[in-house]
């Protein structure tokens, strides 16, 4: 079963971190923006290598799971339409 996520990055960050590799001194990809929504890989200890589903930001790369929210699998069916777009801002916000 596929897990979801919602980006959910302190604004002053800029978004999420997101690293080539597991390890925190991989080379930075880019950020995730806050709200983007995710697929979970492979969880390594805290780190999460993803999927980009929705947002703006890398496709692919590793993420620290303290800047994620998990999203229920009927939550997030909702939040998605048929071409991988998002609909809305966080849920949390």
């Amino acid at each position: 079963m596929v897990q979801y996520y919602e980006v959910l990055a302190p604004e002053s960050l800029g978004g999420a971190p997101v690293k080539e590799g597991r390890s925190l001194g991989s080379r930075l990809l880019g950020r995730l923006a806050v709200g983007s929504v995710v697929s979970g890989e492979e969880h390594v200890g805290e780190r999460l290598r993803l999927r980009k589903v929705a947002g703006a930001g890398p496709e692919v790369g590793w993420v620290s799971f303290r800047l994620l929210a998990r999203l229920e699998e009927d939550v997030a069916k909702e939040r998605l339409v048929a071409k991988g777009g998002f609909q809305g801002k966080s849920t949390l916000a």
